[in-house]
């Protein structure tokens, strides 16, 4: 991949996330001050006047995909997604009607709304702004649950990860060659409520700090190297369940060496990590970061413990 491709995937991830906090903010804090100022200075103007931009955080999630809402799901229901899209581009001139109406009205259906519920007058800027506020947390608390509760994690060797301390200040790792002969394993936990079906491991190397699964528009993504395997049969990881899958060393090599040839190359180590494939859901679920580096010396380590069989069994 060259360096101008690269360049716009970070471009396009800051991009989208300087639209999704723009968006994002004037969806929440525009009605907000508009009822705090209504209320304190006592202006005589249409309670329609905060919600024009109110619509505007169903597209603040447009960083993960340029759609509205956080539902992924939305995807295989075009009728409904139809629907949203003609709702989010009426909003606006739906609520000129309405200002329309309150005016001509004379700001009858303000007055109504200040004056019938007395015992609100006190707190109800807080709470009307409370309540446009509160209108994405929903869906917010889906996804947040989905990503940080109900999520699946995909574990490599203590030995593999990124550590800040040096050997010897107090880490300790036990080597078991007649396990890791069998192939580099992966810890697979599946915190969600249903279960996951894994048909494809894949290896990603990156050199951009971009997350793995970020797209864009033009379908682009950040990894730069992929080694893919292909299991032989699919395996099924249960609701609140783990297992235990063997990648062959000759697939994690062919990733590693290709890491190191970037580390040569851009003179820094990339980002390496396992990932795991499922068809039902078609999405990927990937690791922490791995250092390549200690896969290639663990190998290595391995290559010469079978040239030496008889090496430590006393």
């Amino acid at each position: 991949m060259d360096n101008k491709r690269l360049r716009k995937i970070e471009v396009e991830y800051r991009n989208s996330w300087i639209l999704a906090i723009i968006l994002f903010f004037l969806s929440i804090l525009f009605p907000i001050v508009t009822f705090i100022i209504t209320c304190e200075l006592k202006w005589n103007t249409s309670v329609f006047l905060a919600f024009p931009l109110v619509h505007l955080w169903w597209f603040a999630p447009a960083r993960a995909g340029y759609l509205p809402f956080f539902i992924r799901k939305l995807i295989y229901h075009p009728s409904l997604m139809k629907r949203l899209f003609w709702l989010t581009f009426f909003w606006p001139f739906l609520i000129f009607i309405l200002l329309l109406v309150d005016y001509a009205s004379n700001l009858w259906v303000t007055k109504a709304l200040f004056t019938s519920i007395f015992f609100l007058s006190g707190a109800l800027s807080s709470i009307i702004a409370s309540v446009a506020t509160v209108l994405p947390l929903p869906l917010l608390a889906r996804e947040l649950s989905s990503r940080f509760l109900n999520k699946i994690d995909v574990e490599a060797l203590g030995f593999t990860r990124e550590r800040v301390i040096m050997n010897g200040f107090g880490e300790r790792f036990y080597n078991s060659p007649e396990v890791l002969r069998k192939g580099l394993p992966i810890l697979i936990g599946n915190r969600t409520k249903r279960a996951v079906v894994v048909s494809h491991i894949m290896l990603g190397v990156t050199t951009l700090n971009v997350p793995l699964n970020f797209e864009t528009k033009s379908g682009i993504g950040p990894i730069e190297y992929e080694e893919e395997w292909t299991l032989p049969e699919w395996v099924v990881i249960e609701s609140r369940s783990s297992q235990i899958l063997y990648i062959p060393w000759q697939k994690v090599m062919n990733a590693s060496k290709r890491a190191e040839e970037m580390t040569q190359k851009v003179r820094k180590r990339p980002r390496f990590h396992v990932g795991i494939y499922d068809p039902f859901l078609n999405r990927k679920f990937w690791s922490k970061e791995i250092n390549h580096q200690s896969l290639l010396q663990e190998f290595s380590y391995l290559e010469w413990v079978k040239k030496h069989p008889e090496w430590g069994r006393k």
